[in-house]
């Protein structure tokens, strides 16, 4: 009968027990903390093939009577307690195809690298170096680091490129589009018509007329000794400050 579930609960009432073997069912969760106190006299444990979880506990190293640890297979993770290595007793262990990570406590030495392979484990009796390991990965980082920034920076060049590219485009469309009604009436028959910024284009009377209401006296924006300011409001919205002239020797 497969077991599911979490570790079980209630073997306080079986703390005379020696042996525990629950390999091969479908029980996950953490390993209870305390696991030393429910089996303080346990001397083989065997909880392979499951789905656990979490860390090791570091209070396991006080179930001093521990002949064989079998954690294999599941899906521990952190690193192995230190004082799992003080365990006079212990012959057998074995916490292979895990996710645990760091170094193997020295005294794990004796064992064969299989019971610690397929993890992020290093140190003896596994064939790669703490050091170098640790190395690598700090090279891994700082590189990973350094081309972020190198991508970051292109792509800022990129998009600083193409922006300063547009930019004069935009003043061109900006004066085109400030200059329209100039551009809509050159060539045509009438009045020069002075504008701000120096341009001077010719439109038709007629159109001078429509856009000052015929000189409407609403217009005008002031007067002096050459003529009268009128506000002329185009088709396309803007505005023109038009001076009718007076006979006058100023003029």
């Amino acid at each position: 009968m497969e077991l599911k579930g979490h570790f079980p609960n209630g073997l306080e009432n079986c703390s005379s027990m020696t042996s525990l073997d629950l390999s091969s069912n479908s029980l996950s969760g953490p390993i209870p903390a305390d696991v030393s106190k429910q089996l303080p006299f346990i001397t083989n444990l065997d909880l392979s093939y499951n789905t656990f979880s979490g860390e090791i506990p570091e209070s396991l190293a006080n179930c001093t009577y521990l002949n064989t640890v079998n954690l294999q297979n599941n899906k521990l993770t952190g690193e192995i307690p230190g004082q799992l290595g003080l365990l006079a007793l212990l012959n057998q262990f074995n916490v292979a195809n895990n996710q645990l990570t760091g170094p193997i406590p020295s005294s794990f030495s004796k064992f064969a690298s299989s019971n610690f392979a397929n993890q992020g484990l290093c140190g003896k009796p596994l064939s790669n170096d703490c050091t170098a390991t640790s190395s690598s990965r700090t090279g891994v980082i700082v590189g990973s680091a350094v081309a972020g920034a190198v991508i970051t920076l292109i792509i800022v060049g990129v998009v600083l490129f193409f922006f300063l590219r547009k930019m004069p485009a935009r003043k061109k469309e900006k004066d085109v589009e400030e200059n329209k009604w100039a551009n809509t009436i050159k060539g045509a028959k009438g009045v020069k018509v002075s504008m701000f910024e120096k341009s001077v284009a010719k439109m038709k009377l007629n159109d001078l007329m429509k856009a000052t209401g015929d000189f409407t006296k609403d217009n005008i924006i002031g007067t002096g000794r050459s003529g009268t300011m009128y506000k002329a409001t185009l088709p396309d919205g803007s505005f023109l400050a038009i001076k009718r002239l007076q006979d006058t020797q100023h003029s």
